[in-house]
């Protein structure tokens, strides 16, 4: 079993971790054509409002449609550096970036001249490194290794027309994990453990940053830099069995505030429909 210390510690863990209602009595005739009125009333006010709804639905389709004629879809990928940010880390542990990556796919509606909705389905791999100081832990090393689906939904403001475009991009990201674990390596060993089942889901954020798109035709090729900030705690506490199929240990996280953070650096073509 590893020794746990406080707060993420890989000897070892990770995470530190009435209402009155009155009524008047009438006679029963006065009482029945009240009740005979007021279910009128109702029957005009909800036909009236199914009318304001289906004429309100009718007026953002009609002006939706020139907008879905400007429509652009496209493909995105790059490069991640992320990390984890941990409330009571131990004095003895470090963590470093875990370098990976992103792809996945977007969409691009324009909302007016100068800003555009940006929505996009990607995969990404997150994680950090881990580094210990404990006396014979030093050539220990360890990492999370994560990869998630996002959903970003991005307000982005051009800041210039023409052919090249400056832009800077903000919004929330919600993400679903698809694969989490855990990898100690030390003396020539490497073991591994699942952590799918202490991983809370989904995991939600902000994204913000900036870039620069070229047009031309119907094609834009855009390149963009944008940091994440994880607003949720992403792991339960509990034992991660860790084992190379020979040799078997664990790992204990305890309750604590660990957030996923990281920095994405990203290329993608976009098609005018």
């Amino acid at each position: 079993m590893t020794r746990v210390t406080p707060v993420g510690c890989l000897t070892h863990k990770i995470g530190g971790h009435t209402a009155c209602m009155l009524a008047a009595v009438w006679p029963k005739i006065d009482a029945h054509k009240t009740q005979l009125n007021v279910d009128m009333d109702h029957h005009l006010k909800g036909t009236n409002m199914k009318k304001r709804v289906l004429l309100f639905a009718l007026l953002i389709a009609a002006m939706a449609v020139p907008a879905l004629a400007q429509v652009k879809l496209g493909v995105t990928g790059g490069a991640t550096l992320s990390d984890l940010h941990v409330k009571n880390l131990s004095n003895s542990l470090s963590l470093s970036d875990r370098s990976a990556f992103r792809a996945g796919l977007v969409a691009e509606l324009p909302l007016s001249n100068a800003l555009s909705l940006q929505v996009e389905g990607a995969y990404s791999q997150k994680g950090a490194l881990i580094a210990s100081s404990e006396p014979g832990d030093e050539n220990l090393d360890a990492s999370i290794r994560s990869a998630y689906i996002e959903v970003p939904v991005l307000l982005k403001a051009t800041l210039k027309k023409g052919q090249w475009q400056p832009f800077l991009i903000a919004g929330p990201v919600v993400a679903l994990p698809v694969d989490v674990d855990m990898r100690v390596e030390n003396a020539g060993f490497t073991l591994q453990g699942d952590m799918d089942f202490l991983t809370k889901s989904p995991d939600f954020g902000l994204i913000g940053g900036g870039g620069i798109a070229y047009s031309f035709d119907r094609l834009t090729l855009y390149g963009e830099a944008r940091n994440f900030f994880g607003l949720a705690d992403i792991f339960k506490a509990g034992e991660v069995p860790i084992t190379d199929g020979t040799v078997n240990d664990s790992v204990i996280l305890e309750e604590d505030s660990e957030k996923n953070r990281g920095f994405q650096l990203s290329v993608g073509v976009l098609f005018q429909l």
